[in-house]
């Protein structure tokens, strides 16, 4: 019998497909689970929890009895699924394709794998009603696509080495066709093609991939790309083939950085800032959320071409001035109605409308917030990418009539394509004459029902909303936060208004929260554009996995709006997938060049060249990252921001000098305060504890920002060895912090995370395991489910690392499973893996060292920036197995990470004695000795628990350095 989930779903019996219970949806979905788990099963726990996530307990049992019931029946035999608690498959009765996968990358037979590979996991395969699952099913079928294009590129290499160079250059092809924009493996393929002598096709290849880079993500060809194929061009007839240097790592193979910002982009509208409101504290406690798989650029590049069709196809209209002669007091009115009518055009389906909040943007960013000259309008149009303009005037005719007069102009010739003239008794009425003339005159679908029907029935509400618009992108919030909130009171039902008056709070996180939660729940009867983006604001503040669904479908349907691109840039980033991110982050930053100049309000290029910034130091490539915060200083020199991010990176680097300088002049640029914090982390950073823990602590007497001042100080004491003191400066941050929006009965403050930390570190383990375990209780006022269940994960896995570093694995496989169900729903890629940590842990208690790396591997989001725990506990089983160039590599990168977030930990010196141990035993006595010797700096007054483990180290890489006789 056997099973294959590669390429879909089959169950076969003698080569026949075997129907009745096995081939029923959910119960293929039993025999999927089990064929994942492979020799370990699955608990019965998991499979309920995937499968039956709404059914009462009881009848998910019965259900889940019965489909195993079944399941034997039809496949013939009662032992071909065995376990009681823990369910499996006879591996001995049933071959399974995706366990031989594994199996073949274990035993490094590379070439098998790649042929046991017929396609995606499950691929075409559906249940209905169980997201659980569908999440699941994404994050395997990601895994193992990753690792067949790590298999693939194996044996490529092998037989590029071989001299195999017909099955090189087919090999390499079909790993270009899993990745193609990727420049070191385009590099491959035009190598393998040399050696195969096959000149031109290199040189078709680099042009292909040439263009492909311009058209799907606008960005400039590879320069180590481009010399190669210059340098066969150099040569066409001649048989030598030039040299060239091997292709530049992955992370550092896009680059986009070197090219000038447009002074002429097309049209965004800013997308949402919600950190904006976020405390210093949440930012330190939560950890950095920076905000899938080998498909992303190809779902960037068929959105591209989308748009780029539908902008030489049709218009982008932009609905202009609309002047009010129907009274004196009556202008509102008429900026209302050109909202409405913008609003109500963006509903047909197949008209590109360039949205109000855009045109005041760009209003904003070319007037420098200063009020626009009559007939400003239409250099304001086109730099938002319109190509039509509507603009008209407003009469009264009568106690109950108004007469709109509309004309239709040409933005590229400046002719007047056609006039209209429409009647009603209130300006919706208007609005909705005005939309069915005019997509009847543009050849486009009308939208069903009445503008009203998807914004407001009150025109007050509409005029507070359109005036609070103009007041937000003119960078006055406060105000423009009252006149949403008026806007609310007249219809409590106005879904925009709602979720501009939550962008507009500057309270806390769970403030902004339960505003946005309010707008969610009326989006249903916005328009498409403004339920998407809604929802995606929704999706970004919990980091669900909707949010890239949502990015594709602005960015394909609406391409004139910036939200689009920067929440496809976000879900990638938050998926890992950290280079294909920059796509669509410059294209916004492209978009939104102007808002780079300066000025009040919100600057989506500056957001995006910020997460830019994140996805290139998460990949750990900081030169990019460098190079795209010199960008942002160039266009910004007199905004502190640019310095700070510049100074943060500079840090990571190990240049010290320049980072100082770079952060004080942020500091001399910002008007609000000191830029302490990044100076005595670069200090940390340096082993220069001394001035670090004086200036912390000249900050603590004179009272600027205690908590965090204790947060930090707490953070270079355990750097220095001495946690007794440490963990005081830890509770006194808690104390001083009070509660944190509000902390509900039975859970500890966020802020409790470093005290629990330090109980670890001093060895008391079963408290530093409780006071986790409490803190995983504890939940921000009207979060979503998702957002609740990712900080759970977050301190459940400190929680289980506690009790395995005190012996006590008991419960580690159970948590592994529970941690695994909750983090299934995160977008946030990092959360999601985590359970592999778990169970690398229990591998590691086992004796399993080989497997427990494997489970460490799956666990890694960021080298530098991900969870530097894993980091730590992945050498560790390395350096039992004496594979220490491997441990080098996961633990030089972690010293590259913050001291703070997801990197607060574990303390450089941890690391330092780990790579002293990795160095002496790869043969380089020189390079552990200087890391020890930054350790025993470090730990002058370190605690006396900790002499033992120096010594230990310091003799074990003496006697490696040693000379065997």
């Amino acid at each position: 019998m056997r099973l294959n989930t590669l390429g879909g779903i089959r169950v076969l019996a003698n080569g026949n497909v075997v129907a009745g219970a096995a081939a029923q949806p959910r119960r293929l979905a039993v025999l999927a689970l089990l064929a994942r788990a492979g020799y370990a099963g699955v608990t019965r726990e998991k499979i309920l929890a995937l499968l039956w996530p709404d059914e009462p307990e009881d009848r998910a049992r019965r259900s889940l009895n019965q489909a195993v019931y079944s399941l034997r029946r039809d496949l013939g035999a009662d032992d071909a699924l065995i376990g009681s608690k823990d369910l499996r498959l006879n591996l001995d009765l049933i071959e399974v394709d995706v366990v031989e996968f594994d199996d073949a990358l274990r035993a490094n037979d590379y070439a098998r794998a790649v042929e046991i590979y017929n396609g995606p996991f499950l691929e075409g395969f559906f249940v209905p009603r169980v997201p659980e699952l569908e999440r699941w099913v994404e994050g395997e079928r990601a895994s193992l696509a990753r690792d067949y294009a790590t298999a693939l590129e194996r044996v490529a290499t092998q037989a590029t080495e071989r001299g195999e160079t017909a099955a090189a250059v087919i090999l390499w092809r079909k790993l270009a066709a899993t990745d193609p924009l990727n420049a070191r493996i385009a590099m491959a393929v035009m190598k393998a093609l040399v050696a195969e002598g096959d000149v031109n096709g290199a040189i078709q290849h680099a042009r292909l991939h040439e263009v492909l880079l311009d058209q799907e993500l606008g960005l400039p060809p590879d320069g180590d790309i481009q010399a190669f194929a210059v340098a066969l061009r150099a040569e066409p007839e001649s048989g030598s083939r030039p040299v060239v240097q091997s292709a530049p790592p992955a992370e550092t193979a896009v680059s986009p950085l070197a090219a000038p910002i447009p002074t002429t982009p097309a049209t965004v509208t800013a997308p949402p800032s919600p950190a904006a409101g976020v405390s210093r504290r949440w930012r330190v406690v939560g950890g950095v959320v920076v905000g899938v798989g080998l498909v992303a650029l190809a779902v960037t590049a068929i959105i591209h071409r989308r748009i780029t069709g539908a902008a030489e196809r049709a218009a982008v209209v932009a609905v202009g001035s609309i002047n009010d002669y129907s009274s004196a007091d009556s202008s509102g009115v008429a900026r209302a109605l050109r909202d409405m009518l913008a609003t109500n055009l963006a509903r047909s389906p197949d008209l590109t409308v360039v949205s109000s909040s855009r045109l005041l943007e760009v209003e904003r960013q070319m007037n420098r917030g200063k009020p626009s000259v009559p007939g400003a309008i239409v250099p304001i149009a086109r730099q938002a990418g319109a190509t039509t303009l509507v603009d008209g005037a407003l009469y009264r005719m009568g106690a109950d009539t108004l007469r709109l007069d509309l004309r239709v102009t040409d933005l590229r010739a400046g002719n007047v394509l056609q006039a209209y003239t429409v009647t009603g008794r209130d300006p919706f009425a208007l609005a909705d004459s005005a939309t069915a003339r005019l997509v009847d005159y543009l050849g486009t679908p009308a939208p069903r029902g009445s503008v009203a029907d998807a914004t407001t029935r009150s025109v007050t509400a509409y005029r507070l909303y359109e005036e609070g618009l103009r007041s937000y992108y003119l960078g006055d919030i406060a105000s423009s936060g009252g006149l949403f909130s008026a806007a609310l009171g007249e219809d409590s039902t106005f879904a925009m208004a709602a979720y501009y008056y939550a962008l507009a709070s500057r309270t806390t996180r769970a403030e902004y929260v339960r505003r946005l939660r309010r707008a969610v729940v009326l989006a249903a009867r916005a328009s498409d554009r403004e339920r998407l983006i809604i929802q995606g604001g929704w999706a970004e503040a919990n980091g669900l996995l909707s949010l890239r669904a949502i990015g594709e479908t602005l960015a394909s349907r609406y391409p004139t709006e910036v939200e689009g691109y920067y929440y496809l840039g976000r879900a990638l980033v938050n998926a890992g997938s950290f280079l294909e991110s920059i796509g669509p982050l410059h294209r916004v930053e492209l978009m939104d060049s102007l808002s780079l100049r300066g000025g009040e309000g919100r600057c989506a290029a500056c957001d995006a060249v910020n997460q830019q910034v994140s996805a290139y130091m998460l990949a750990d490539s900081m030169p990019a990252a460098e190079r795209v915060a010199r960008r942002m200083i160039a266009a910004r020199p007199n905004a502190w921001l640019g310095h700070s991010v510049l100074g943060r990176i500079l840090t990571s680097m190990g240049r010290s000098d320049e980072a100082l300088a770079e952060f004080r002049t942020a500091d001399s640029l910002d008007a609000r305060g000191s830029h302490w914090e990044p100076i005595t982390s670069l200090w940390t950073f340096d082993g220069q504890f001394a001035r670090a823990d004086d200036l912390l602590r000249r900050q603590i007497a004179n009272g600027n920002d205690v908590v965090n001042a204790h947060w930090f100080l707490a953070i270079s004491l355990r750097q220095q060895g001495r946690f007794a003191e440490a963990l005081g400066e830890a509770r006194a941050s808690r104390r001083t912090a009070g509660e944190v929006d509000r902390v509900p009965r039975g859970a500890a403050d966020p802020v409790s995370l470093l005290e629990a930390q330090v109980l670890r570190e001093l060895g008391r383990y079963r408290e530093s395991a409780a006071l986790f375990d409490s803190i995983s209780h504890f939940t921000f006022v009207g979060a979503d489910s998702t957002a609740r269940a990712s900080g759970r994960v977050w301190s459940l896995t400190h929680a289980a690392g506690a009790l395995a570093a005190g012996g006590d694995t008991t419960e580690l496989a159970a948590r592994a499973d529970s941690i695994e169900v909750l983090g299934a729903g995160s977008n946030l890629t990092r959360v999601s893996r985590l359970h592999h940590h778990v169970r690398g842990l229990l591998l590691v208690a086992r004796g399993e060292d080989s497997s427990a790396v494997a489970e460490f591997r799956r666990a890694m989001f960021s080298v530098p920036l991900g969870y530097t725990r894993t980091n730590v506990e992945m050498a560790k089983a390395l350096l039992r197995l004496r594979r220490y160039a491997e441990a080098v590599a996961v633990l030089e990168p972690a010293l590259r990470g913050s001291l703070e977030a997801s990197n607060l930990y574990v303390t450089h010196s941890e690391i330092r004695l780990l790579l002293a141990q990795a160095y002496a035993g790869g043969g380089q006595p020189d390079r552990a000795n200087r890391e020890l010797e930054w350790v025993r700096r470090a730990w002058v007054k370190a605690d006396p628990i900790l002499r033992p483990q120096l010594e230990a180290v310091s003799r074990a890489v003496t006697s490696t350095a040693s000379p065997r006789r």
